[in-house]
């Protein structure tokens, strides 16, 4: 997230999942139309494809994260030092007399 406008993230996330799915399907499938064995590699493809892009979509959330942590912690530290308090008010703890 850093030098990046928040809705480029989601386009790259949308692009991971994509092109994770869609390459190893491809693959499967010419690999299938080549050898004559039409549902095996499709389907190796399928299952490849949907954990790479598990994969990539955890990493990417997980790295978002992390980022939106660090600029908390990061706000923080700008607010500046909690207020001190002050001596205690009288033997009560309230107003002194």
């Amino acid at each position: 997230m850093g030098k990046w406008p928040y809705w480029a993230e989601f386009f790259q996330l949308g692009w991971v999942v994509a092109l994770s799915l869609l390459i190893p399907l491809a693959i499967g499938l010419w690999l299938d139309r080549r050898m004559g064995t039409m549902p095996l590699f499709l389907i190796i493809g399928m299952l490849v494809g949907t954990l790479s892009a598990t994969v990539g979509t955890v990493r990417m959330a997980m790295r978002m994260m992390q980022e939106i942590d660090a600029r908390r912690e990061e706000e923080k530290g700008h607010r500046g030092p909690p207020p001190e308090e002050g001596p205690p008010a009288g033997p009560e703890g309230g107003c002194p007399t």
